[in-house]
């Protein structure tokens, strides 16, 4: 996954709020696993094959299709296994069991191991009757029916450098199928995937790092703003940037132009340079709030592409 987390947006917003620039970036999950490449999932569990494989399935599937991490099925290969392969990185590991996990992780190489083990993947009938007038104005009996699902599993991680865990978490959903005038037995499955579809997306949040896309306001009133904004709606960035800086050297205490020179450099991916301007923004006129909510943010956005580079 790509992890540049300042990208430059090549167009002005024009939205009611007035122009800005766009700054899409990566923001770090919960549990941060920094410059992962590759899971393996070494273990997937449940009280029935059933409710093992809906869940298997639709988690590998999900994580292929975000294209962040890579992920490498190797449950049918190693059943089970899971407790064993945390004991094996242990510091009192035997050396038939340091041997064994070598030669575990040479065939099954992987940044993160991951153990799924589902409690319960479950549906029920629902049914609903009420009394409602037709167009005549004659009292109709009404009958609607919908199945709702449930889906709760336990997601381990395990550091594939050193076997620590990373994380243990549980993750649990309700799904719904649509509601119809007459029973069809396919309600209960659909039920159930909408539980599981919500459970898998609740798990991948807690471990997958989000692309965001954050727009900063410009100041319409800044000295030299007409043209600098004229020339970022034709997606010429680095010129409106250039523009800005001859301005700012004739205009040195305005605060709105040091402001807009930080947002053009941030989203030019230039965030040392947007941190000189957007302090000096708030030290020209230290009253605004926004200016120094600029500094701020743009230290949050910086840390969270620091945490990126390395794991929690």
């Amino acid at each position: 996954m790509p992890r540049a987390v300042l990208a430059a947006a090549v167009v002005v917003l024009l939205s009611a709020c007035g122009p800005s620039v766009s700054v899409r970036r990566v923001v770090p999950a919960p549990y941060n696993l920094g410059p992962v490449h590759k899971l393996v999932l070494v273990s997937a569990e449940g009280p029935s094959r059933r409710e093992r494989e809906i869940v298997r399935a639709r988690f590998v599937e999900r994580i292929e299709s975000q294209g962040v991490f890579a992920i490498d099925d190797a449950s049918p290969r190693a059943p089970d296994l899971f407790d064993f392969f945390e004991q094996l990185f242990s510091k009192e590991k035997a050396r038939a069991a340091a041997r064994e996990a070598d030669e575990y992780r040479r065939r099954n190489p992987g940044d993160v191991y991951v153990r799924l083990r589902v409690n319960d993947v479950s549906s029920r009938r629902r049914h609903d009757t009420r009394k409602k007038k037709n167009k005549q104005g004659e009292e109709e009996i009404r009958h609607s029916y919908w199945a709702e699902g449930s889906c709760s599993f336990q997601i381990t991680l395990v550091d594939g450098r050193n076997g620590e865990r990373i994380a243990r978490f549980t993750v649990s959903q309700e799904g719904r199928s649509p509601t119809y005038s007459d029973w069809r037995d396919d309600l209960l499955e659909t039920a159930e995937r909408d539980a599981v579809d919500r459970a898998v997306s609740e798990a991948l949040f807690q471990f997958t790092p989000q692309r965001v896309t954050e727009t900063l306001a410009l100041e319409e009133k800044a000295p030299g703003a007409t043209e600098g904004i004229a020339l970022i709606e034709q997606g010429q960035l680095r010129e409106a940037r250039l523009l800005w800086e001859r301005t700012a050297k004739d205009a040195p205490e305005s605060a709105a132009l040091a402001y807009n020179l930080g947002c053009v450099s941030e989203a030019l991916g230039d965030s040392k340079a947007a941190a000189e301007w957007y302090d000096d923004a708030a030290r020209l006129d230290p009253s605004s709030e926004k200016y120094r909510r600029a500094v701020s943010d743009l230290r949050r956005r910086t840390d969270d592409a620091e945490r990126l580079r390395k794991r929690d």
